[in-house]
């Protein structure tokens, strides 16, 4: 089985993303598959590729618009000009099988994520800590109101 790491970025955290991604890959000692829900990144893709590539790892970027349309759709604004920030709440939608990680794109990695992606979520999709998610989010996702979070 195969598990995921992914990212939600765009062109103004994209430099982040690649230093976050450069000391995720450096310490991993797995494969994983790379997922980057982008918003305008254009050109700055390639930087993303190359850090990829030096590990032998491919990344799937996956546009944010479909994100974007059900969060307009649910009146939900912008986060600091974009709905990249929201992008975790949709993780399900990308990873079927195997585990999947979010980190934020100006994460540092220090060690290999493998006890992570190894932890017992005893029957669960998804683990997650809690965030700054609010209730009112929550609800208008389609979310209980007291989640605090995906599980």
């Amino acid at each position: 089985m195969v598990d995921h790491i992914l990212y939600a970025t765009d062109k103004n955290y994209c430099e982040l993303c690649a230093v976050s991604l450069y000391s995720l890959l450096s310490h991993l000692k797995g494969e994983v598959v790379i997922h980057i829900i982008e918003s305008s990144l254009e050109e700055r893709k390639d930087d993303l590729i190359r850090i990829a590539d030096e590990f032998n790892c491919k990344i799937d970027f996956i546009p944010i618009e479909d994100i974007s349309r059900r969060l307009v759709e649910a009146n939900i604004p912008p986060y600091r000009g974009g709905y990249s920030p929201y992008a975790r709440f949709f993780i399900s939608d990308y990873v079927s099988e195997g585990r999947g990680l979010y980190l934020d794109c100006d994460t540092i990695i220090k060690g290999d994520v493998s006890s992570i992606l190894n932890y017992d979520l005893k029957g669960s999709p998804l683990g997650a800590i809690i965030d700054q998610s609010t209730s009112l989010v929550n609800v208008l996702i389609g979310h209980k109101k007291e989640d605090m979070y995906l599980r």
